[in-house]
């Protein structure tokens, strides 16, 4: 859990801050199950050259930035998670989804389904497939680099000819046809940004990718979390653009996480930004491909990609990072709360 550091508490140490998926234990049972749609994997490499997607997060610029597209031509526009209905109820007519989550989440955001052609990872919960199915709606597999663990510390590839392959690989390699495997990020739009980069498109826009609440509110209170005045500044964070359907209507960490959930903050060029632990590590991911691949991505908005795209390579380093046990690190602490260094 994070809280503000006040000036005059105890000297900064380190800090680590470890990322848990509720959902991990789900993983294979949901990729083995899912093989009764495996004939649906993603085939379409390299058929988006020559073309322009747009991607759209349900970040809070969406609402301010979409007006865009009314005035630049586009091949394919995408909605990711809850971005999807927000489109269609702001009158726009996506032609594209995209799911990644192994939860149940798709049982509001997802409830209503539309005329599009549906990206979801092989490890989603089995009944949206069966939903997307019972509606005759067109949807494709792909894979979805989650960490599943090994059966043993022992275990082997029994392959000889792919003796290097990790567990996930050997499950994915094995059970079913071969298609695109994302691991960039850790949201729906970092993935749904590999799924642009493995269609090939000659340039991808992301919009609504804020990886961050609304900036400019006030800082973190330094009572810190389970406080009155921690929750009462959850409900000053907006995080999802207003005027979605009535099942989302929620824009605040407060109303969609509750009263404890876990931000960072911290300060770039003079602004505070707020943001979840997953989506500092996505936004990082977001600017890494941006560098890697120039003109080809967009990134759109007042977004933290935005913020920290053309920073030094010391700078980039020294924001939070996923270690390879899955802590958070460069994290400053002052007691047992931790704010971005």
């Amino acid at each position: 859990m994070t809280a503000a550091v006040a000036p005059d508490v105890a000297p900064v140490v380190e800090a680590h801050l470890h990322l848990v998926n509720p959902n991990r234990p789900l993983y294979e049972p949901h990729l083995r199950e899912n093989t009764r749609w495996k004939d649906h994997v993603l085939n379409a490499h390299n058929d988006g050259v020559g073309k322009r997607v747009v991607i759209c997060g349900a970040g809070p610029s969406l609402a301010t930035d979409i007006g865009l597209l009314s005035t630049r031509p586009y091949d394919e526009l995408w909605g990711c998670n809850r971005a999807l209905p927000w489109l269609f109820h702001n009158g726009w007519k996506p032609t594209h989804a995209v799911w990644v989550d192994p939860g149940d989440a798709w049982t509001y955001e997802w409830a209503d389904t539309y005329d599009v052609t549906y990206y979801v990872s092989t490890c989603c919960q089995p009944k949206l497939l069966e939903h997307l199915e019972a509606r005759g709606c067109r949807f494709g597999l792909f894979h979805n680099w989650v960490g599943i663990a090994k059966p043993s510390d022992d275990w082997k590839c029994p392959l000889p000819q792919h003796a290097e392959w990790e567990y996930e690989t050997y499950l994915y390699g094995t059970l079913y046809p071969a298609t695109v495997c994302t691991g960039a990020g850790l949201n729906a739009v970092n993935r749904a940004l590999a799924l642009a980069l493995y269609r090939g498109f000659s340039t991808i826009t992301l919009i609504g990718t804020d990886c961050a609440c609304i900036t400019g509110a006030t800082s973190m209170p330094p009572e810190g979390p389970d406080s009155e005045p921690y929750k009462a500044w959850l409900k000053e964070q907006i995080m999802y653009p207003p005027g979605n359907i009535p099942s989302m209507s929620a824009t605040t960490v407060y109303d969609t996480y509750g009263h404890d959930a876990a931000l960072l903050e911290g300060v770039i060029d003079g602004r505070r930004w707020t943001t979840r632990p997953d989506m500092i590590i996505s936004a990082i991911n977001l600017v890494r491909l941006k560098q890697e691949h120039g003109s080809r991505i967009e990134l759109v908005g007042d977004t933290l990609p935005n913020a920290i795209l053309g920073k030094s390579e010391e700078f980039m380093k020294a924001l939070p990072q996923l270690n390879e046990n899955s802590a958070l690190i460069n994290l400053a602490s002052r007691g047992d709360d931790v704010s971005p260094v």
